[in-house]
């Protein structure tokens, strides 16, 4: 079946929703190769639970700003919005994998305030128990300049909302579906090369986004002379009790809300990059 919608660049084929490049807004929808690496043997679940409490978190921004900054020099805009989202959500790496871009964008290509997922780790446990949680991700900005980015360098292309977000872009893959190995392996490397001293796993984007989040708790703890807030992150981690959340990193909703609109990992340097490029006349077609 195909629609034909009212501003007729956005359309419904086959199942497919595509959006036109004209629709990309550069505003608010609300408002106004590899490095060695070491052969491990370990088994798939050892090598899961190696990698949940061994990896560590990005802790430097600075480190988050050379990582954008890697990306961009290369043109790797895609590579670079998975990594944007993956640290300003907080997300589980096989949780990633479901994101499409129709997370983020309805059919009229204004971005979405949040989006609404199960996690797929515990989805089947709190099911035995009769009840399922579901965990609110709030699209900041630092998310929307990445999709946007990586949007525009489709040119002509239309952006399927239908697509998903976590593919491998190499040689023999691209397109498909990225795997939870792949990822691992394109992290590592990205660190090892840049020269920065962590242990890395998928885990790390996720120990990123609960890092700065813990972080940025404590110093409004400190201002405010509380420090229950660690109870809203267990909340947005989607773990089981506290004993949990502790143990992995060492909210009410508009709490939830605020943490999320008010991260923006990455945002300074996509910023310095979509304005050095606005002063080169290299972007077309601008909605403001």
């Amino acid at each position: 079946m195909t629609m034909t919608m009212s501003n007729e660049y956005a359309h419904v084929d086959t199942g497919k929703v595509l959006l036109h490049p004209s629709l990309l807004r550069w505003q608010d929808a609300q408002d106004d190769e590899d490095e060695s690496i070491p052969v491990l043997a370990y088994t798939t679940v050892e090598r899961k639970v190696y990698e949940q409490h061994d990896s560590e978190p990005i802790r430097d921004k600075e480190d988050i700003t050379r990582i954008v900054d890697y990306y961009l020099e290369r043109g790797q805009y895609r590579k670079l919005m998975m990594f944007i989202i993956a640290i300003n959500t907080g997300m589980r790496f096989v949780d990633l994998r479901t994101l499409t871009f129709g997370d983020f964008l309805d059919e009229t290509g204004h971005f979405k305030k949040k989006f609404i997922y199960v996690a797929i780790k515990t989805a089947a446990k709190r099911e035995q128990h009769g009840h399922q949680q579901n965990l609110e991700v709030y699209v900041n900005k630092a998310v929307r300049e990445a999709i946007r980015l990586y949007w525009r360098t489709l040119g002509d292309q239309p952006l399927s909302l239908n697509d998903p977000i976590f593919v491998n872009e190499g040689r023999n893959g691209r397109g498909n579906a990225l795997n939870q190995e792949g990822y691992r392996r394109h992290l590592h490397s990205l660190i090892n090369s840049l020269g920065i001293g962590i242990r890395c796993g998928t885990h790390t984007t996720r120990k990123t986004f609960a890092y700065h989040v813990a972080t940025s708790m404590v110093d409004a703890a400190r201002r405010t002379r509380t420090m229950d807030n660690l109870i809203l992150l267990q909340q947005m981690l989607g773990h089981a009790s506290m004993k949990t959340t502790c143990k992995y990193i060492g909210i009410a909703s508009e709490e939830i809300e605020a943490i999320y609109l008010n991260l923006n990992l990455g945002l300074d340097a996509l910023q310095r990059y979509t304005a050095s490029l606005k002063e080169d006349d290299k972007l077309v077609n601008e909605v403001y």
